[in-house]
């Protein structure tokens, strides 16, 4: 089996959306797979962000040039919005996979985000409505294309069903953590003195991850306990200068918060080593590393009741959104039973282990093969 895969993004670990990438092609070579990948450099050298008309048309001539060199190709659920025109003889099975699904981003900042515009920039609102709705019919279109759909939750199963997807193009393929990436974030937590009260997160600084609800829910801590601290890594550059980062909280967080912008993936175990108690106030995910990284540490991570998350966290520690006492509330908790030594060492579930995962994805490939005329001749 030779596969393809077409990453939307620069070839990055640093990057969410294209480790994702990186790890599957690595965990596929691993398992004896001819796998390759390439970024947008190869097929669309004039980069831009966004699916463009010609992004969209650089990717369909791209998969149509390399039509005969590969048995799968996998690409981004919504970067193919027109579809290749294939030349006679045999051609790839086309995958589309979903790293976070278009219709849910666009829900969420329909109904979750935005608030102030709705109120006083409503035509900026309307605006982003459009623009929002006709990503959406891009990336049903898109999706209608490829011969089969993997998603990295539930949720996204049950959203493209809802927009014309047949079930039986749509299969569940979550993200996860290698053996060796597990054994390196528990080691370094044993390394170290646990701070039970440093309140902890890996994700970035923007309005799905907690741009307005974190600087709330940290001057409400704060509140309850004076020598409370917090630590946020891999903020990124949504506001892109640090100073700017520290001014969206109060002075008296300020002196008890550090920020870590961007990180080398290899030192993030010890930086979450000390964590007493993760974080994760995120509307919408597809599989979030960043989660991800602190449960396979061992740390007990308070986050919303959200597509995506709630398929890592267990129910107890999943919060309604934006429910700020609640979250409060549990995070003290959890912080409280830190301070009477009873800190978490929860298991990592096998369900997020990328060996497991990419078993039984290319087991479904296998069967798909199979069972597909198209890959035999195509006429």
């Amino acid at each position: 089996m030779k596969i393809l895969i077409i990453c939307p993004h620069f070839l990055d670990q640093r990057l969410g959306g294209s480790k994702a990438y990186i790890e599957i092609h690595d965990e596929y070579r691993k398992l004896g797979i001819d796998a390759h990948i390439v970024g947008p450099d190869v097929y669309y050298p004039d980069f831009q962000l966004g699916m463009t008309a010609k992004k969209a048309l650089a990717t369909k001539k791209y998969i149509e040039k390399v039509q005969n060199e590969f048995d799968l190709i996998e690409i981004e659920h919504n970067q193919l919005p027109l579809a290749p025109r294939w030349k006679p003889g045999k051609r790839p099975i086309l995958i589309g996979r979903s790293t976070l699904l278009t219709h849910l981003v666009c829900k969420y900042r329909a109904f979750d985000s935005y608030g102030w515009h709705k109120v006083k920039m409503p035509f900026q609102y309307i605006k982003t409505l459009i623009k929002d709705l006709i990503a959406c019919m891009l990336a049903t279109r898109s999706c209608k294309n490829f011969d089969f759909i993997l998603c990295s939750n539930q949720d996204e199963v049950e959203v493209l069903s809802q927009v014309g997807i047949h079930i039986n193009k749509i299969g569940f393929s979550p993200f996860g953590l290698s053996y060796q990436r597990i054994n390196a974030l528990v080691d370094a937590r044993k390394s170290v003195k646990i701070d039970p009260k440093l309140v902890g997160m890996v994700g970035t600084f923007d309005p799905r991850k907690g741009l307005g609800f974190l600087p709330k829910l940290f001057d409400s801590l704060i509140n309850e306990k004076a020598d409370i601290s917090f630590r946020l890594i891999g903020t990124g550059k949504y506001i892109p200068r640090l100073e700017n980062q520290f001014e969206r909280f109060s002075k008296k967080v300020r002196s008890r918060l550090q920020i870590i912008q961007v990180f080398d993936p290899d030192d993030l175990p010890k930086l979450i080593s000390e964590f007493g108690v993760g974080i994760f106030p995120s509307l919408v995910e597809g599989c979030p590393f960043g989660l991800l990284e602190m449960v396979g540490a061992g740390i007990s991570v308070v986050g919303f009741n959200s597509p995506g998350v709630s398929m890592v966290l267990p129910d107890d520690c999943c919060i309604p959104s934006n429910n700020l006492d609640s979250f409060k509330l549990k995070v003290l908790s959890v912080i409280s039973a830190n301070i009477n030594g009873n800190f978490s060492n929860k298991c990592f579930s096998e369900q997020f282990l990328w060996t497991n995962i990419c078993s039984e994805t290319l087991i479904l490939y296998e069967k798909i093969l199979r069972s597909s005329k198209k890959i035999v001749e195509y006429m």
